[in-house]
């Protein structure tokens, strides 16, 4: 083998070397625009997560007090509606009682006046 024989053999393996290293350097580039843009995306779904998980937590938070404002609500109207039945039972208490009176009065009035019709 002849020595220009050699340097053309050398000068080709070199020139795919550098071939193959342009291509690898390509691919690299490539593979890093796909890192930044698959970072860009999580960091996007990342800010979105966030957002509904403090937009959750809010409404979470409006819900529990609602729930402890209905809750009072409900003691509230048990409280009236045992102090109304106390009232009811009382006022049935003095109805019962002016009845009662009232028949008196009635058999008083019998007794003392008679039939009014005679």
């Amino acid at each position: 083998m002849s020595l220009l024989h050699i340097k053309f053999c050398f000068v080709y393996k070199l020139l795919g070397v550098e071939t193959e290293h342009e291509a690898a350097n390509k691919d690299v580039s490539t593979l890093r625009r796909q890192l930044v843009e698959v970072e860009e995306d999580w960091r996007a779904k990342e800010r979105n997560y966030l957002l509904s998980l403090d937009e959750a937590k809010e409404t979470e938070c409006q819900l529990s007090d609602e729930r402890r404002q209905l809750v009072r609500t409900v003691d509230e109207a048990g409280t009236e509606l045992i102090e109304t039945r106390l009232r009811l039972s009382a006022a049935d208490g003095h109805v019962t009682a002016l009845e009662h009176q009232l028949k008196q009065v009635s058999t008083w009035h019998l007794t003392v006046y008679g039939d009014v019709d005679d």
